[in-house]
């Protein structure tokens, strides 16, 4: 090490250049670094989604859940395998051993899945547990001046989907509530029967003749003109009059032609030919007994069958904000990409779309994440900043030289952004743990340039060179210094390396405060000695060759420390006061209050409403509007956003009630309040004053939002019995209710949905041209 520092002094311009350099990438290193709330964990957690509108819980299980079930079980390194099948959805949650290539492993389950049987409707949805997935926006648009829901809905939709798609750094953005116009066929089915027209030949006949076709290509005077055979409805009136069968045709009833594929041509077809057969035959009567009259074919039709409408249909489910009806966007980002930035830009966009379309919309920031990255981010620097502040005056205090404590001084910043640059280097964002360990280094970086600076600040009163005192100083403390350092990296660096979750998201800490304490050892031994030589030996500072007088601070400590060591009365007083100190501090850790991450200044909680399963969305919205009248009694309560998804939605939010065991189109009410507010206080006071809603199988549970810092202990019942499993669950539920520290306390037992099941008979369905397959679909496409 002393080699190192007699380099440094001897190319002093290069080593205040390259100290130059540090400090200009640190500040470089500082805009470049990605802002998140929480290290990038690669958690080893895959999950499948899957949507079967209208299926049962039974029928998702055995058609979907378990052939899913069996595809991951082929993939390596599996450790856990959960799932929940409920109505229309089903999830798999797998879990694999720390360590995984959790890209790999995604990409093994994708091609798993690739070789299911699965129903045709079904299409897979494979995605990674990101510990940053949370939405990094959540905004509510609701119309103003008139603007119905139907026409918020489109604006969002054309408008402000797409606005915010082109943004750098954005991944999803999806949209609840909010009415789409749509035409709407409703069949009647007596007229059906009547008229012998099935439901799979009407909607194949509406399939047919709304689209348009590549018909090839024609060849004329050298030049190939593309054909294409195309027709698209413009009026209600044209779809009314569409036929869709044709009844009177002899030995066919209806003249139905069979059921319609999805392409539904061969029902025109099958129409168009029995009506030419049927003009062929003379009279139209052959095979008729006497004085029986020919039937002459009819055609039907589709507004003699059916209602065709258009409608407002909530296709995602219903939104409201303040309880007014809203359409709610929610904005996630993707894996790479800064959360702050990613949300600056969003609200720029927003800011740009409301001073447009202000006539029309008015957009409301529900909840942002950035603003708690940002409050996590400012206080830290806050306190670092005030850190070093006071070891800097502290130093002042000690050495009473504004020069000798500007040397000291700049071990801080230099050592900081040097770390900053190692983090750029390797990868590791700005975040509450690293700005953490980054608060942590502060108070210590300064430690070795103090020593080193105080033994050449000793060695030039003794009368040596400065030349010589800058050498021979920190060749002195040098091995003190580093094996220092190195025992407090000792301490910091293995949390990093204990193995599991914990090592992932204490790593980035560890390598901060790491790279902070080395850099502070380089710069104690390169760039400390080169200003001390320049600002303490250059710039007029006398020393003459004689005893050197004790400081104020030795003055004050030698007595203190004679009086300690004096006799063994006053020896043992020190080490029973120590103990006393210890054993205080001690008894102070269980009242302090323990949580994952801060709530931060801006409060919330969630509402969870939850039917019972099978119940329609629109029955939940309701049952949450009831919620949303107490909530708006409470004066602690600023805001109230409500998002109900709709049946066979495959978002976030029915992706978090299906794993728990909710209904899929729970109800979830964010509930902001005022900045003083008591959250746990908060939290029991709605509680209690929600209970009348948990009625008629409805459950309503209020919980902390403030980024896991409501402590949650989850118990897994299992076992191989269903009934017994139960019964164990409901005994421990009991038990846990019971205990007055828990509140929330709730089971995602999943209780049977009713299902209205029909059992075709193969024989009886074949005389009628039936199978079980088109009598369910015919049923399916009815309902």
């Amino acid at each position: 090490m002393s080699r190192l520092t007699e380099l440094a002094v001897s190319k002093r311009s290069v080593t205040l250049l390259l100290a130059f350099g540090v400090f200009m990438a640190g500040i470089f290193s500082w805009g470049q670094l990605n802002q998140e709330l929480v290290p990038n964990v690669d958690l080893p957690v895959i999950t499948v989604l899957a949507a079967y509108p209208g299926a049962g819980a039974t029928d998702v299980t055995e058609q979907v859940t378990k052939p899913i079930e069996r595809a991951i079980a082929s993939v390596p390194r599996l450790e856990h395998i959960q799932s929940t099948s409920s109505n229309s959805i089903s999830v798999v949650v797998a879990q694999f051993s720390y360590g995984t290539d959790v890209k790999g492993t995604q990409t093994a389950i994708e091609q798993a899945l690739g070789g299911v049987q699965l129903p045709n409707s079904v299409t897979p949805r494979v995605t990674a547990l990101d510990i940053n997935a949370t939405p990094v926006i959540t905004a509510a648009i609701q119309g103003v001046n008139g603007t119905t829901p139907d026409q918020v809905s489109q604006l969002a939709q054309s408008v402000v989907v797409p606005g915010l798609q082109g943004i750098s750094g954005v991944g999803q953005v999806s949209l609840t509530g909010g009415a789409d116009r749509v035409v709407q066929v409703t069949l009647d089915p007596a007229k059906l029967t009547a008229d012998g027209i099935s439901v799979q030949q009407v909607s194949g006949v509406l399939q047919a003749n709304n689209v348009t076709i590549p018909a090839g290509s024609l060849s004329q005077d050298g030049t190939t003109i593309p054909v294409s055979a195309l027709h698209q409805f413009g009026s209600l009136d044209e779809i009314r009059n569409l036929v869709v069968g044709v009844t009177g045709l002899p030995g066919a009833a209806g003249a139905s032609g069979a059921a319609a594929g999805p392409g539904a041509s061969g029902a025109s077809t099958a129409a168009g030919s029995s009506a030419a057969r049927a003009s062929q035959v003379p009279g139209a009567a052959a095979g008729l007994a006497q004085g029986q009259v020919a039937a002459v074919p009819t055609p039907v039709r589709l507004g003699d069958i059916a209602d065709v409408q258009i409608a407002d249909v909530q296709s995602t489910g219903y939104a409201r904000l303040d309880g007014a009806p809203a359409v709610t966007v929610t904005i996630s980002k993707t894996t790479d990409a800064n959360t702050v930035n990613v949300a600056d830009a969003v609200q720029a966009r927003f800011a740009a779309i409301q001073a447009q379309y202000g006539t029309q919309l008015k957009i409301t920031t529900v909840d942002d994440l950035s603003s708690f990255i940002k409050e996590s981010r400012d206080g830290l620097l806050r306190e670092g900043g005030l850190g070093a502040l006071f070891a800097i005056l502290t130093i002042f205090l000690f050495l009473l030289s504004l020069r000798s404590t500007f040397v000291a001084a700049m071990s801080i910043p230099l050592s900081l952004l040097a770390a900053l640059g190692l983090m750029l280097a390797t990868g590791i964002t700005i975040n509450i743990m690293t700005l953490g360990g980054l608060a942590v280094a502060v108070g210590r970086v300064v430690d070795d340039a103090i020593v080193v600076l105080e033994n050449i600040y000793r060695h030039r009163s003794q009368g040596e060179s400065i030349r010589s005192a800058v050498v021979s100083g920190p060749r002195e403390v040098a091995s003190a210094i580093t094996s220092s350092t190195l025992t407090t990296v000792a301490v910091f660096l293995p949390l990093g390396f204990v193995g599991g979750i914990v090592s992932q998201f204490f790593l980035p800490f560890a390598l901060t405060v790491t790279f902070a304490l080395l850099a502070s050892l380089v710069v104690a031994l390169t760039v400390v000695p080169v200003l001390a030589y320049l600002l303490i030996g250059s710039l007029g500072m006398r020393f003459e060759a004689a005893a050197p007088k004790d400081t104020i601070w030795q003055r004050l400590y030698t007595p203190t420390l004679r009086f300690a060591l004096r006799n063994r009365l006053t020896r043992w007083g020190v080490v029973v006061l120590a103990a006393l100190l210890f054993a205080g501090s001690a008894a102070l850790i269980p009242t302090l209050p323990t949580q994952f991450l801060n709530s931060g200044s801006e409060k919330y909680l969630q509402v969870t409403v939850s039917p019972p399963i099978g119940t329609a969305s629109s029955a939940v919205l309701a049952h949450a509007e009831q919620a949303e009248q107490i909530l708006h009694a409470d004066p602690e309560v600023t805001l109230i956003a409500t998002s109900v998804p709709g049946e066979g939605d495959t978002g976030v939010q029915t992706l978090n009630a299906a794993f728990s065991g909710r209904a899929s189109n729970s109800a979830q009410i964010l509930v902001k309040l005022t900045p003083s507010t008591n959250l746990d206080t908060e939290q029991r006071t709605l509680q209690d004053q929600l209970r009348p809603l948990v009625a008629e199988g409805y459950a309503v549970d209020v919980q902390q939002q403030n980024f896991g810092g409501g402590t949650t202990i989850d118990v897994t019942v299992s076992g191989a019995d269903t009934a017994q499993v139960k019964s164990v669950s409901q005994a421990l539920l009991s038990q846990l209710q019971a205990m007055p520290e828990l509140t929330g306390v709730k089971s995602d037992l999943v209780t049977a949905a009713p299902e209205i099941q029909i059992n075709v008979d193969p024989n009886r369905a074949i005389a009628a041209g039936l199978t079980t397959a088109q009598v369910g679909g015919d049923v399916r496409t009815l309902l």
